[in-house]
This record gives structure tokens, sequence and C-alpha cells, in this order.
């Protein structure tokens, strides 16, 4: 093999970046030492460095359920010590014997200062060969950590990826892998934490096969893929020994592997420094291209000299430039037009035989018959010929010169009339005079029509060669114009010389670099002889440890996060009683029926009754929400006591799922199922395929047949798959649409778990009788935000309007990813505008927290994630559903962290709630209490006193009523307006910054993968649907969010402006009273049609190969032009939602303005008609008796 060292530093030409030469410096060490690394990478908080613990016997790697590992740690074979490298290469740190293990784990989180560490230690299996390397996340929330691990992918030899059960099928799992594939990295693949499945969920083999497809529907290559448990190690699905055999076979005996590999990484190299050379070659002459502009030139003229030289060439001999390019372009017209056809041809020859001597018609009156048939054959042969000169002469004629540009003429009329005149008329006589009367041969037809036409395009010629003249000589003073400001624009370009020398040079610095890594950049090998080596050296033996290496060596045993103090939420103490509340309202109800039948304050009372109605039929909806995997299911039967919540494998159906208490004509145990209707169905298609430029519909669809080959991408593949699933449905399940079914809730598992029945249900209603339902309590499970399928997000938007509680579920393995935070960050706006927290954040699974300190740490984690999304106090806790379950299903009243949350929970929202309808109700009955005491003072005062308090009330309420209908909701409209405008502002402002955040994720080196032009075209059109994608649905949420937020606001400003006329009100009518709030306010005709569709099609030109694309700075200028476009294009439909909006909360606030002054009329009139009631003094006693009881009440709750 050549030597990497010598054969690249000979080569002056090509000038390395510090990164490349650190980079070279690493393949030139790892030539020189021989090493084979076996990376080990995947999502963050995996089980990485676990798995290598197990493997290595020992916990000397940092382990966390957070984002930890920040650099790279590399484990060979030796003498145990330990080398600290920092980021200046000169302040190493080694240790040899004596190592600190209390810090190794620290400093392996230590990414600024430390660049990585290299243990060695006396592990036989690594053999004089093998290196174990870990590194950091690749989903982590810290981007450095991915970029670490990215830089240590260029000199690994193989690698190990690990996911974690719940997350296999995350998109950053599967962006990563595919970018490893493309790149034909030997993979491993590993799913831990195998002992999360529960098999009455999902079996095992359902679980294999799903992984399986979505790998394959990716095009991840893998070697083998492992399950594995280093919880559980005696799981019967964990195949962790069958992985460490194979990766220590492949570490021991890797020194067969060396050469091949190292050719790969060779090769890889010299390629990274290419694409990088062709980058800034770019770069370097957009630099003089931006030079020349700033100085007020155009850049385009760098290229134009010569051509506008010639320009000018042709200028200066316009006139015979322009008949040359006539000639050109007509001489063919007028030598190979074709005037007589067949039938034409035919109709000659029937005239010609007309005109013969011996040809006559009839005996009598003879020569004038004879010269009437003469004539009419001629005018059939006239009037076909005339229709051919037009169509085959004439009208191409024309089309030539209607591309004049009239403004570019002196004298228009002239040209028109020139043009005017291009026609001919074809007369009887001058056909006669054209037939030959002396003999005529049987070729005469052929003879005559070819004379004809030579006459009639000489005609036509010379007609057009006049139009020509005409043209060339109005014309003239344009062009004497455009010659002056030719000569004037190649004067001033002779100032871009030094510019051009400039460019020049820079093409010949980067091609001769370019050049010099041609010569030294190896051949390419292919990868599956390499991969067919590898698996063979992987089954070959290896030494087996029969002693713990690290036997002896004091290793720390507490958490690599270990905070000290949990974080404690504020909390109160909620002295309310139900029991107590209970008895109390009972007792008031009971008195307020006795006086039912009074005709005196009729509306108050029935007013307080309502009340206590709405109270004892109260309901609770808790919404859960989170990442698809995240354990909702489980936590949802954990809080309901039994396995009633269905789970389905399939991250592809959007159901929601509420469980209620059962009802009169639904028991316990019934599920109904509704069906989604044929027009949902089918907007829900439509939707679908417009992600795809298709337009189909719950009829089209039927027949769809869909070109599979034209699907490339994973987003086009995945859309594809689903309207594929929703065709099989609705040929083969025949269900009826818009229609409910009720089964058990056992035959629900059925349908959920079968996609092709699950595609077609809109909603589940499960009624089932547990403590939880018996509670008031209504559970509703929406499906995973940021799964595959972004569509769940959309659903899971709808049910935040109406719940009282929002449970959003992470896993204790895998907190927030990237794909989270849009999510949050619009959740916790609208939760914000609904005026309390409804937000309750859980991590789920934390039983497997090795410590208290390492699970207040995780918490700390969880709580910054989500104030750096703008949840300024989250409320987070930490529990385990299995634990939760298990106490339920024993039935032990342990106290257990599931157990403190639902008190927690509780207290804080469930109490709470009830708390505030108590306290409204007492309010409400002072109220009630204060008008008796009004009402029974009246009644016992003299007739005439009696007479002048009511006469001045009235006239009082006539008042008031006069000046309520005066008011306008015109300063609430105006600051509801004003908080639009902020919202769509921020929108507006925003979708620049997302667009931009999508377009690396979706166009990039691991989708545009094809061979040929064409295979590239179809990838960047999927890559572009899939971009526009996410920023349509990035802005209907943020449209939805805003609409919830919307509401909220009116809602506030209305109740406000209530609340001051209700004041005002009551200054005059001292017991004046009325409900204040608004149950609930929902905007008027607001059904928003965000499309966000433009054609891909212009943007293939951006696209002419990989390397021009990717080198050249194509893939920038895509992103520019698309991020402009999109932008625009987005600030459209922004601006037409907030017209729509704004139209919408018109009318809203119109409609609630004249309710809000029917409401407050009504009510005054109601108080101005109580003293007329109180005119009969029969009913004092039952009033008198009502207000002891009251007032008893009244004084018990305080």
């Amino acid at each position: 093999m050549k030597n990497l060292k010598n054969e690249t530093l000979s080569f002056s030409e090509v000038e390395f970046t510090t990164a490349e030469t650190y980079r070279y410096q690493r393949l030139a060490d790892k030539k020189q030492s021989t090493m084979f690394e076996v990376a080990f990478c995947g999502h963050f908080s995996a089980g990485k460095s676990t798995l290598l613990n197990k493997m290595l016997q020992a916990d000397i790697l940092p382990t966390s359920p957070i984002p930890t590992s920040a650099n790279i740690v590399r484990i060979q074979k030796g003498d145990l010590a330990l080398k600290v490298h920092s980021q200046d290469s000169d302040d190493d740190h080694v240790f040899e014997g004596e190592i600190p293990w209390d810090k190794v784990r620290q400093w392996g989180m230590d990414g600024k200062s430390l660049s990585g560490m290299t243990i060695t230690a006396p592990l036989p299996f690594l053999g004089d060969h093998g290196c174990i390397v870990d590194t950091p996340g690749v989903d982590s929330t810290d981007d450095s950590h991915e970029a670490v691990t990215v830089e240590q992918l260029y000199s690994t030899d193989a690698i190990v990826y690990v996911m974690d059960y719940n997350h296999v099928q995350s998109e950053t799992n599967l962006s990563f892998l595919r970018q490893l594939s493309l790149e034909k990295k030997p993979i491993y693949l590993v799913v831990n934490q195998i002992d999360k499945h529960d098999e009455r969920e999902i079996s095992l083999d359902a679980f294999r096969t799903s992984v399986t497809k979505v790998l394959k529907e990716w095009d991840i290559t893998f070697i083998e893929l492992f399950f594995t448990s280093m919880k559980k190690m005696d799981h019967p699905a964990n195949q962790f020994t069958e992985l460490e055999k194979k990766l220590k076979g492949l570490l021991f005996n890797s020194e067969r592997l060396l050469d091949d590999s190292f050719k790969q990484l060779n090769h890889g190299f010299y390629q990274a420094i290419e694409s990088r050379l062709l980058v800034e070659k770019q770069e370097s002459l957009n630099e003089v291209y931006e030079k020349v502009e700033e100085d007020g030139f155009d850049s385009k003229d760098l290229d134009r000299q010569e051509e506008l030289a010639q320009e000018l060439v042709k200028l200066r001999d316009y006139d015979q430039v322009m008949r040359e390019s006539y000639q050109k372009d007509m001489s063919s017209l007028f030598k190979n037009v074709t005037l007589f056809p067949y039938t034409t041809t035919e109709l000659t020859k029937h005239w010609l035989g007309a005109m013969e001597p011996g040809f006559k018609m009839g005996f009598l009156f003879s020569k004038k018959k004879t010269e009437e048939e003469q004539d009419s054959r001629l005018m059939k042969l006239i009037d076909e010929l005339e229709d051919k000169v037009k169509s085959q002469l004439l009208f191409h004629v024309q089309a030539y010169f209607q591309k004049v540009n009239h403004e570019e003429l002196l004298n228009k009329q002239a040209f028109e009339k020139a043009y005017e005149d291009l026609s001919i008329v074809l007369e009887m006589d001058w056909f006669k005079n054209q037939i030959n009367r002396g003999h005529k041969s049987s070729d005469y037809v052929y003879t005559f029509t070819k004379v004809i036409t030579t006459k009639i395009v000489k005609h036509i010629q010379s007609q057009s060669a006049a139009l020509l003249e005409v043209w060339i000589k109005e014309r003239k003073a344009y062009v004497t114009k455009q010659k002056e400001q030719l000569v004037g624009k190649l004067l001033s370009l002779e100032n871009l010389d030094d510019y051009k020398k400039e460019l020049n040079l820079n093409k010949t610095l980067y091609d001769n670099q370019l050049k010099g890594i041609q010569i030294l950049k190896p051949e390419k090998q292919t990868s599956r002889d390499f991969e067919k080596k590898l698996i063979d050296v992987s089954f070959l033996t290896y030494p087996s440890e029969s002693v713990q290496q690290f036997k002896g060596i004091a290793l720390p045993t507490d958490s690599i996060i270990n905070e000290e103090e949990e974080e404690v939420l504020e909390t109160h103490e909620n002295s309310f009683s139900e029991k107590e509340a209970a008895v109390w309202l009972d007792k008031l109800h009971e008195g307020l029926l006795a006086s039912q039948d009074s005709k005196i304050l009729t509306s108050e009372r029935n007013q307080l009754l309502e009340r206590i109605k709405r109270y004892k039929d109260q309901t609770f909806i808790i919404s859960l929400f989170g990442a698809f995997s995240a354990g909702k299911s489980s936590f949802a039967n954990a809080l309901l006591g039994e396995r009633v919540m269905p789970v389905s494998p399939n991250p592809t159906t959007a159901t929601v799922t509420t469980v209620l208490a059962p009802t009169n004509d639904n028991s316990h145990g019934t599920a109904v199922i509704a069906l989604k209707s044929k027009r949902a169905l089918s907007d829900e298609i439509n939707s679908v395929s417009s992600t795809l430029d298709l337009s189909l519909t719950v009829d089209s669809i039927k027949t769809w047949k869909p070109d599979k080959k034209s699907f490339v991408t994973s987003w086009q593949k995945t859309n594809a798959d689903y309207l594929s699933t929703i065709q099989t449905s609705l040929l083969e399940k025949k269900l009826p649409l818009g229609e409910t079914l009720t089964v058990s809730n056992d035959e629900l598992a059925s349908y959920v778990a079968d996609e092709q029945y699950a595609c077609l249900i809109e909603q589940v209603h499960i009624y089932y009788d547990c403590n939880l339902t018996r509670q008031g309590i209504v559970l509703v499970d929406t499906p995973g935000v940021n799964s595959i399928h972004a569509r769940h997000t959309n659903v899971a938007f709808k049910q935040l309007r109406q719940s009282d509680a929002i449970f959003y579920l992470t896993y204790y393995n895998h907190a927030f990813s990237k794909a989270d935070h849009y999510f949050l960050q619009q959740m916790g706006k609208v939760n914000k505008s609904f005026g309390q927290d409804k937000l309750y954040f859980v991590i789920n699974a934390s039983d497997l927290a090795e410590s208290i300190g390492e699970l207040n740490g995780v918490k700390r984690h969880v709580q910054d994630q989500l104030k750096n999304n703008g949840i300024e106090q989250p409320r987070v806790y930490h529990l385990s559903s299995k634990e939760g379950m298990a106490q339920k299903e024993k039935k032990t009243i342990e106290e257990t962290s599931f157990s403190r949350f639902e008190e927690a929970f509780y207290q804080q929202t469930i109490l709470e709630l009830k708390t505030l309808a108590i306290k409204m109700i007492e309010h409400q009955a002072e109220q009630f209490s204060e008008k008796l005491k009004d009402s029974i003072s009246f009644m016992t005062s003299d007739r005439d006193v009696q007479i002048q308090k009511q006469t001045e009330l009235k006239a009082i309420a006539a008042e008031e009523i006069e000046r309520v209908q005066e008011q306008r909701f015109t300063v609430p409209t105006r600051d509801v307006l004003h908080e639009l405008d902020q919202f769509t502002l921020y929108l507006r402002q925003r979708i620049t910054y997302v667009l931009n955040d999508y377009y690396p994720m979706t166009i990039n080196v691991s989708v545009l993968t094809g061979t040929s032009k064409k295979q590239l075209h179809q990838q960047l059109i999927g890559a572009i649907q899939e971009w526009r994608g996410h920023g349509e649905q990035f802005m209907k949420q943020e449209i939805e969010a805003i609409s919830i937020r919307l509401e909220n606001v009116i809602k506030r400003f209305v109740e406000a402006w209530l609340m001051e006329q209700k004041n005002n009100v009551s200054k005059r009518l001292p017991y004046f009273t009325m409900d204040g709030e608004l149950k609930s306010v929902e905007l008027k005709d607001n059904d928003q049609d965000i499309s966000f569709t433009f054609d891909p099609l212009p943007y293939l030109t951006y696209l002419k190969s990989k390397k021009d694309f990717f080198e050249n700075g194509k893939a920038k200028d895509l992103k520019e032009a698309l991020v402009n476009d999109g932008t625009e294009r987005a600030k459209e439909q922004i601006s037409k939602a907030a017209e729509k909006f704004q139209e919408s909360v018109n009318q809203s606030m119109e409609s609630l303005e004249k309710q809000m002054q029917s409401r407050l009329t009504e009510t005054i009139q109601e108080e101005s008609q109580r003293l007329d009631a109180l005119l009969d003094r029969q009913e004092k006693q039952s009033l008198e008796q009502e207000l002891t009881m009251i007032d008893t009440l009244i004084k018990s709750s305080s």
C-alpha cells in the first residue's frame, strides 16, 4: 500500500485546512497504529455506554438517561492506563496504574476543554489491533454532541448503532442510519432495552416485522439486527451474548481487515477534500462577482465582453443580418411549399378537362351550359387553393412578422399597412390566361400546377420582401441607439480586466489543487467483499476472560448526574372537603327547591339551582400528549387501574381514544367506534395526496394505480403507503363510512391493531366503570406527536380546546429531542392563553433511574428544556406506569411515584376546579341572600314608600338599559385585533427560520443518492415535497394555535367589558347581580385553508449532478431560492389567514356585543320587575324562612 504521509505531503499544490490536517494526521496515525475501530453510536441515552460497560464487565464509562457523553472515549488493549486528550494537544494528561475513576466519567462530559480519552486495559478480546470507541448521542439537544460523533466516523472501520426500544422508528435514527448506509459503513443494529417489550400489547414477532419493514422502506442496510437488555440479562429475547461474541471475534481478529478498511477511509478522506475545494472554488468566484456588483458593474458582464462585441458587429450590419436571417427562416418555406396536394390537383385536372376544345354540356344551349360548368369547376378550385395559400404560405409569413416589436419601429403605421397588404386574390380570368392553348401532354396538369405555384410564391415573396424592407427601415433609428449604447458599454467593460484576471487566477489555483487530489485519491473499492470478509472474521474465536479484568479496582457506583436536591414544586394544601361540600350542596339544593313555587326571585333561584346541577354533573377532561411510544397507553391504563386502552403498533393512524363513565345507552365494557365520514376521509385523502402533487378523493382513490417507481424518498413512500392502505381498506373492508360500530372492549383491539381498519376510524369512545371515571374524569389519548406521520399533530391540537388538564409524557431514557421543540413551543403559547396552567409534564418509567440523584438530574434537564421552549414554570413529575399498574392490580395502598402524582394532580387540578365551583356557588348564594334581605325589607315598608322606591327603581333601570344599549365593543375589538397583529407578525418573522431549519433535514446527501440525472430529479422532487410538507404542517399548527389563543383573548376582553358594565349598573342598582362568565368563545366562519403548494419542477435546474450540487454551491443556491420563494408564499398565506381572522373577529365581536347587551338588558329588567312581586306580602314568611336557611349555610361554610 502507498505511504499515506509521503504521498500527500509531497504534492505542494494541495493546501489542507486545519480540520483536514487533523483528519489527515488521524488517518496517518491510524495507519501507523494499525488499529481497527468499532464505534458505538446512536440516539442519546439509548444505552450505548451501558452496553459497553457490560462488555467490559466494569462501569467505567459515563451512563445517564440524559445527554452526558460530550467527547470520544477509546478503549484499547494494554497495561492499565488513561490518557486524557485536551483541546490543546500539548497539555494531555497520562495516568498509569492508578487511575482516578471518580473523575473519568466527569471528564467524559467535558467537551469544551477535552477532546477525548483513551483507556488501555488488559482486555484480551481486543487483540493487538481492536479499538472500541464510545461516542455522544446523535440526537442530543446539544448540537456539538452530534458534530463530535460525525467527526469520529471519518476514521471508524465499523459501527454498532444502538437504539432504545421505544424510539426505533424515530426519524433521527432512520435519517442517520440511512446516511451511514449510503456511505457503505458496516453497521450492526442494536435495539436495546427490549425488556420494555410487553407481549400483551404487541407480539415480539410483530415488533420485529414492523422494525424490519421500516428499515427497508428507508433503504437502510445492515449486517445484523440484535435485541438486547442490560436490565434483565435473562430476558428471553436478549441477544447480548450473541452480539458480544461477534463483536469480540471481530475485534480480536481485525488485523485481517486493516488494509481493506483503510482503502475505503483513505478514499473518503480525499473525496471530502475534493468536495471542499469545489465549494471553495465557487465561493471564491462568487466573491469576485460580488466585488464587481459592489463597484457598480453587472457581474454578468464579466463573461459578456465577447458576446457584446459580436452583438455590435451584428448591429453594424443589421440590415444584412436581418435579410440573411429572413432568408434562413423563410427560404425553406417558399421552396418546399405544397399548394396542390392530391385533392387540389384533382380539382385542377377536373377544370382543365372542361377547358378542352371538345368539352360540351347538353344539346340545347350547350355553349352557355358548358361555360357555366367550366366556371363552376374553376370556382371550386380557386376556393380550395386560396385556403391552401393561406394555411401553407400566408399564415407562416404573417407569423414570422408577428414577432416584430412595435416599440422598436419609428413609423408603426407604415409597417402595419405593408403587413395588411400581405395577401393574394386569385381571379378567374388570371387562371384562364395561364392555360396553354396548344398541344397538351399527359403531364400537363403537373406542369400547370407547378407554374401556378411558382407565380403565387413569387407574388407572396415579393410582398414579404417589401414588408421586410419596411421593417428594416423603420427599425433603423432604434438600432442606431442600440449601437451607441453597446459601444459605451464595451468601453466601460474595459474596467473589468482586473476582475477577469482575478477570476482566472482563482480558477487556476483551485483547478491545480483539484488535479492534485485526482492524482492522490485512490480508486474506490466496492463494500460487498469487505462486508463479507468482516462477517467471516466475526465468527472467528477470541480469548475468553477467565477473570474480571477490573477486579480490585475501586470504580464509582453513583450516577454521573447526581443532583443533591430535587427541585420541589410549589404546592399548597387544599382544605376543601368533597364530602362536606356535597352535604352542604344537598341542604342548599333542598332549601331552594322548597321555595321553588315562589314567584319572587324566580330567576335568581333557578340560576343558583342550575349552578348546583352543573357542579354535580361536572366532568373533567384529561388529554394525553407525547411522542409515539412515550408510554401513553400504559400510563392511561395505570390511571384507569386496568388494561383498558388498546395499543397500536403502527405510528400511522391518527385516532383519538376516549375513556368515560358508562351511560344508560352504553354499558360498562362497551366501545363505540366512530368511522370517518365520506367527506372527512375524502378531505384527508386529498390532503395526503396533495403532498405528492396528486389530487385524489374517496372515490377516485379506488381506481388509483400508484407509480411506485416515482416514490423514491421515504417521505413519498410513507404517504403513498398510507394512501394504499386506505385504498385497500375501502376495497376490502367495506365499512359503513360516517356510521358507528358498537363492540366490546376486547373486540376493539382487533380494529386498532389492523391498520386497514384503523385508517378509517375517526375516534373511539370506551365506556368503562372504574374509580377514575366515577369521579367525572374523562381520559383522552391522542396520537403520538412527531412520529413518522406529522398529521397526528393536527389531531392533537383539536383536543387542546376542550381539555381541563393536559398530560405531556416523555420517556425517562429519552426526554425531548429536536423534533419535539416546535410543538412544545406552540402548546406553551396556547396554554398561556387559557389563563390557568393546564400542563403537566410527566417523565414516565422513572423506575429506570439508578439513583435519586440521577432522577433529580433528569428532572432538572427536562425542566431546562421546557423553559428554553417558552414554558416558564413547568410542572414536572416523574413516575412509573409499570409500578402504578402493579400497585393497582395488587390492590395495595403503598405510596409510589405514580400515586403521588395522582394525588398532586387531583389536589392541584380537580380539587381546585371543584373548589372554584363551590366558591362561585357560595358567592351566588351570598348575593341571593342580600336580595332576599332587600326584598323582605321592601315588603315590611309602608305602601307609599314601596310605590316611591318601585318608581325610582324602574326609572333607573330604564336609564341603565338605554345606557347599556349605547355601549359598543369598539375598545375590546381594537384590543383583540391588536393581539392578532402581534400573533401574525411573529409568525411572519418565524417562518423564514423554520423553512431554513427544515431544508438540511429534507434535502441532503443522504436523500440525493441517484446515479442518473433522472433519479436525482425524482429524489429532489420528493425532497422538496417533504420540505414543503413540513412548512405547511408548521403553518397549519401555528394558525390553529393562533385560533385557540385568539378565542381566549376574545373571552378575556369580553368578560372584562361585561364586568365593567356590571359594576357600572351596580352603582345605581346595588342588588343587581348577573353571571359575568363566558363558557366558551368560538370564532365565527373561521375555516382557514392553508395551502403551501408550489411546483418543484422549476427548481430542478439547480441539480445537474451530485458533484455540482453539493460541491459547487448549488445546494446553497437552491436553499436560498426555496426559502425565499417559500417565505413569500407563506407570507401570502399568513396575510390571507390574518384577513380571515380579522373578518371572523369582527363578526364574532359583533355577535357577542348583541348577546352581552341582551344579557345585561334582561337582567336589569328582571331587577326592575323584582319589586312588582313584592307588593304581595303573603310570601314574606316563606322568604324569611329561605333567608334563614341560606344564611345558616353561608355561616357554616365560612
